[in-house]
């Protein structure tokens, strides 16, 4: 049974959530804590799987109570419950917070979030996820700019020129900044030819998911070519998925956090290849001429004990992404894990990466007749699209090839 910890500085409030959640009291042990102060002290005598607090309360408030969990209880999934647009904090919020609900908020709402949490929490349940997730969090990069600009981002003060400082000493990462500020995915009428203006724009969560893609990837540049893997042939495959999963829904408020869990989603595999190399051959199994082939998940579970999914899921869990990144990237092939009442990110990724890799060999239709989850994408409502998304990817693939 998940344990739940609410905060809020009003007694009302924390009646009225224990009432509105009294029919989960089968599956979430729930404990209701008015203000930070307490709420602190009951983290220190216990573990939660997941913290919901308001953000402002007078004394300890909210972002002291989110920080006092990520410092002392990482594993915990953090929610911010806010009714402020304005907040001054919200820099500070977006390095504590993993997921947001505005106040008031439904009881819908409130079981969608923490249901999707809870499955985040089973999924990262597993000593091998735990143990090469953790290796992998703790891993240097190839560049020091890169790590310093990690570091920077996870502060609550960095201002857009201590940002563009960094970014400027580094021409590769200068080059791919603005390569992806200027890219069709922003839609700008003009183009954007400075790292400050870039930095700007792009904000940072967005930038610090494109620094960590691009650090993943150089690292993989000093391993020997794997048999039946390359590296270099799935960071191509990882930037088609997430431009497919761009054009798939480009006006949708989906897309841009499919973007980047398109960008990130096989970062699990990189983990493997750096972490247990001797495993890759029987994972890509009999690629049958077919580069990057790999093997089903129950096979996977079977030679690694996890799925890569779940590995780079928990990884760039530790890293602090956003819950909907991580979510998305964990369930990429396993959509209908996921409780949810719309077409969100989880199922445009699922769907980008079968297509992704199927307009590379037209083909290969077995990858979008047996792996493709059609009963989620029927349940979805969005089956029908399937056809239109397979020329979308097609056009997709011809220009990545320009």
């Amino acid at each position: 049974m998940k344990k739940i910890l609410f905060v809020d500085d009003e007694p009302a409030v924390l009646a009225g959530l224990e009432d509105l959640l009294h029919g989960f009291t089968h599956c979430w042990d729930m404990k209701f804590i008015c203000g930070g102060e307490d709420a602190i002290s009951a983290m220190n005598q216990a573990d939660y799987d997941v913290v919901v607090s308001d953000i402002r309360m007078p004394g300890v408030d909210g972002l002291e109570v989110l920080e006092h969990a990520k410092d002392n209880h990482p594993t915990a999934t953090r929610i911010a419950l806010t009714g402020y647009t304005d907040d001054k904090s919200t820099i500070k919020l977006t390095r504590l917070a993993q997921r947001y609900l505005r106040k008031p908020c439904s009881m819908e709402d409130l079981d969608e979030a923490i249901s999707r949490d809870c499955g985040l929490i089973e999924a990262f349940d597993n000593a091998v996820v735990k143990e090469l997730a953790g290796k992998a969090g703790r891993l240097p990069g190839t560049s020091s700019s890169h790590n310093d600009l990690l570091e920077l981002l996870d502060t609550n003060n960095s201002s857009v020129k201590e940002i563009t400082n960094i970014v400027e000493k580094d021409v590769a990462l200068t080059a791919k900044v603005l390569q992806l500020v200027n890219s069709s995915f922003f839609r700008r009428q003009r183009s954007i030819d400075s790292a400050s203006e870039a930095v700007s724009y792009l904000g940072a969560d967005t930038l610090r998911s494109l620094v960590l893609a691009n650090q993943m990837f150089e690292m993989t540049k000093g391993l020997p070519k794997l048999l039946g893997f390359d590296p270099a042939l799935l960071q191509r495959h990882c930037v088609l998925t997430s431009t497919i999963a761009r054009e798939l829904v480009p006006d949708n408020e989906q897309s841009a956090t499919a973007f980047t869990a398109g960008l990130l989603h096989d970062v699990g595999k990189i983990i493997i290849a750096l972490e247990k190399p001797e495993l890759i051959p029987a994972l890509v199994g009999d690629t049958n001429g077919h580069e990057n082939s790999w093997v089903n998940q129950e096979s996977e579970r079977d030679i690694l004990g996890c799925t890569h999914a779940e590995l780079g899921g928990c990884f760039l869990n530790i890293w602090g992404l956003p819950t909907p990144i991580v979510e998305a990237v964990t369930f990429h092939d396993n959509p209908a894990c996921v409780f949810s009442k719309q077409f969100d990110a989880v199922g445009i990724v699922h769907v980008s990466n079968y297509l992704a890799h199927w307009s590379v060999d037209s083909t290969d239709d077995m990858r979008i007749h047996t792996k493709l989850n059609r009963d989620y994408l029927e349940n979805k409502g969005v089956i029908e699209q399937l056809e239109t998304w397979q020329t979308q990817a097609v056009d997709a693939q011809k220009s990545s090839v320009r």
